[in-house]
Formats: C-alpha cells, structure tokens, sequence
C-alpha cells in the first residue's frame, strides 16, 4: 500500500519490484501510477503479505497511523493481519527510483519468503507487526 487514509496502491517500478521478489500484486498496475482503491478491495483481494510504504512518511509515521489501519472493518480477517505478516518499509527503498531499489527487492524478498533468509532484515529498513497485532515494532 502506497498510502494508508484512502489507500492506494503501489505504482510505477514497484509492482515489479514485489514480482521480482517472488510475490505478486494483483491490485497494482506495473509501470503505471499510484490508484486509489476501496478499503473493501483490499478485504477482498485477501491479501497473504501486506506492505505498507506510504510514500514520503518515515518508519515512525508509518507506525503512528498503523492505528488507522486497524481500525478499518475486516482488519482482523486478512490473511496478512491473522499470520502477523504485516510490514512498513522504509519509503526511500521503494519511492525512489535509483540503485535503492535493489535494497528495496531484497527488502521485499524478505518479507515477502523469510523462511528463505537467515539474516533478518537491515536495521531501519521495514517495521513487522507485533505478535498481538497492536502495533508495529522494529522487524527482528
């Protein structure tokens, strides 16, 4: 999600950066600009991994709002929320363009197939939701 209140998804190089991580996004147009969508297509699409960048928002402003997130109707249903595979990114790996987007991918790789990496993810680079599903807290 390229921004939280009204959601949008992610644009441009970025639905290509999650293909080339191993995932897909079905809600997003390669190559093409940022669309706002319903919070109803996103409970639909049921989504297994959810990413959040928000462009220009720091990790700690991605955090903050997570309780915007939470208390949209059907938040506790996705497949996403009920696995604890919530994430923020840091917005600099994916908002622009340039050699950051390698970070970006193998950021995503690592959400994305953890059991793949036995390194975690870079200090600073993303954010993981909290066991309880409360809050976001720093990806360990």
């Amino acid at each position: 999600m390229e921004w939280l209140d009204p959601p949008f998804t992610a644009g441009h190089w970025v639905p290509e950066m999650v293909d080339i991580a191993g995932g897909r996004d079905q809600l997003a147009i390669a190559a093409g600009a940022s669309q706002r969508i319903t919070w109803q297509a996103v409970v639909d699409y049921a989504p297994e991994v959810l990413v959040l960048i928000p462009c220009s928002l720091s990790l700690e402003r991605v955090a903050a709002e997570f309780q915007l997130l939470r208390g949209l109707a059907r938040w506790q249903e996705l497949p996403a929320v009920a696995s604890g595979r919530v994430y923020a990114g840091h917005t600099h790996l994916f908002s622009q363009s340039g050699m950051r987007v390698v970070d970006g991918v193998e950021a995503l790789a690592r959400m994305l197939h953890p059991e793949v990496f036995t390194a975690p993810i870079p200090s600073g680079q993303a954010l993981r939701v909290s066991l309880d599903g409360t809050r976001l807290e720093p990806y360990r």
